[in-house]
């Protein structure tokens, strides 16, 4: 992630929390994923605070491989 990128994602998370919007997003990474990418790239000091504002703001829905929807 760029830092213009994280700028950006940091804008939405503020800009929707203001307005009391909901936020949805959806991830192929955990946390753990995110924070290690963030690490490779110099950004470790911003792993926890990008983190920490998603949990705040979004509920985690985990789907597991191979799951099948209820009816």
């Amino acid at each position: 992630m760029t830092e213009a990128q994280e700028q950006a994602l940091h804008a939405v998370f503020e800009r929707r929390a203001a307005w009391l919007r909901p936020i949805i997003a959806t991830m192929n990474s955990t946390g753990e994923m995110i924070l290690a990418r963030m690490t490779e790239t110099g950004r470790a000091d911003r792993g926890e605070p990008l983190l920490r504002r998603m949990r705040e703001f979004c509920e985690v829905v985990t789907f597991a491989p191979g799951a099948q929807a209820s009816p």
